[in-house]
């Protein structure tokens, strides 16, 4: 299951509206931290706008939390800056509607200290950054993505089979013969390493 997107070019004035008719009560302002999870602030709807204006703050060290959250020292994020908080603007055209949350929306931000520098180790920095540099060369980005995920029973949220359950778009495999077709009922659509090599 996937975020539902919305209009990439919506107004914040648009997106809200939508929201507020679509029965959206909080949005999840996330951050993608250096691990690549998203560490969050949960907003009330109506509190949207002014954070969305004026920017939310969190701990600046965030980004850099080890993944047990532990702070890591020497990072230059923590006490280098005595813990000072960093400001999150979202993006708007990252909106999206969370299916598997309760009446919950998400938006994704780029974030700054306090003075408007942004955190140079943000990911979305960083990637803006070498595809800027890619682009000045001639070359355009293209990001391939490798899903990983477990195929559960939804009434019992247990693996569907024994063994190794974890799949993903290189691993169909791993998976018994008897199993696959489950993904096709999901319309989840998987090819093999050897399937790769075979239509090279």
């Amino acid at each position: 299951m996937t975020t539902t997107e919305v209009n990439q070019s919506a107004t914040l004035d648009e997106l809200l509206s939508r929201w507020e008719s679509d029965g959206i009560n909080n949005v999840l302002f996330e951050l993608p931290d250096m691990h690549g999870s998203a560490r969050s602030k949960f907003i009330p709807l109506n509190k949207v706008r002014g954070f969305a204006e004026k920017g939310l703050n969190m701990y600046g060290g965030a980004l850099t939390l080890d993944s047990s959250s532990f702070v890591v020292s020497g990072t230059r994020y923590n006490e280098e800056r005595n813990y000072a908080d960093q400001v999150l603007v979202p993006d708007l055209s990252t909106a999206a509607v969370v299916p598997w949350m309760n009446k919950t929306a998400r938006l994704i931000c780029d974030t700054y200290w306090a003075d408007g520098t942004p955190l140079h180790a943000a990911p979305r920095h960083v990637l803006r950054k070498a595809a800027g540099e890619l682009d000045k060369l001639g070359y355009q980005t293209v990001v391939g993505l490798e899903y990983e995920f477990y195929l559960l029973d939804p009434t019992t949220m247990k693996p569907i089979f024994d063994g190794l359950h974890i799949c993903g778009a290189h691993r169909r495999a791993h998976a018994p013969n008897r199993h696959r077709h489950h993904h096709r009922q999901l319309r989840i659509w998987t090819r093999t390493i050897r399937d790769q090599l075979r239509a090279a």
